[in-house]
This record gives structure tokens, sequence and C-alpha cells, in this order.
């Protein structure tokens, strides 16, 4: 997904694809031009299928409103700080649930 600095986001077309090394399949590709500040995020289903204590799925949307909240509120700083922030609160988010899977995702913001 791309953010723009005033926490407004845009989902990518593409992206529901196979599991890496499980099946041989075509990848689609798909390019995005970024404009001065947005934020791009690109992350595995294990962010995605984050779990809370009640056994909540986080899901897109609520990655969206996370990454919504850090960038509206922090975004003029490092994608560093960016990524901090966004770790805390998927930490909190998730609170003592069992974690099953990687949480894995991107930053990178455009210059």
């Amino acid at each position: 997904m791309v953010l723009k600095p005033d926490g407004s986001a845009r989902k990518l077309s593409i992206g529901k694809h196979a599991p890496l090394g499980f099946i041989t399949t075509e990848y689609q590709s798909e390019t995005v031009t970024l404009d001065k500040d947005e934020l791009l995020c690109l992350y595995t289903d294990g962010l995605t299928e984050s779990i809370d204590e009640s056994d909540t799925m986080l899901q897109i949307d609520g990655v969206q409103q996370m990454l919504q909240k850090v960038y509206k509120d922090s975004g003029n700083e490092s994608t560093q700080t960016l990524q901090d922030k966004f770790t805390r609160l998927l930490d909190e988010y998730e609170g003592n649930a069992i974690r099953t899977d990687d949480r894995t995702f991107l930053l990178l913001k455009a210059r």
C-alpha cells in the first residue's frame, strides 16, 4: 500500500499470490510511481494475520489504519523511526497472544 503524509492511503492493484516455494506460478508485476514523501509499505501475510489476545486477526484494514496513524503523526521522521513506531503498535495489538508467523514488512519513503 502507499500512504501520503496526510494519512490517506491507496492499495496496490496487485498483491495476491500463491505462497513462495509451494507451486510453480507466474507472478504479475506492477509499476508504481511515488510522489515526494509518499510511503510504500510491502508486507507478508504474517503481518495481516497477526492476532490479538482475543484471537482477532489484524487484516489489511488494520494494517492500513495503524500505518496511517504512524505516518500522519510522524511522517517527517526517518523510515527507521516509522518502522519502530509501527512495530510498537503491532506489539500493543498482539499483547500476550502467541505469534505463529513472521511480521515482515518493508517501508520506503520517496524523496
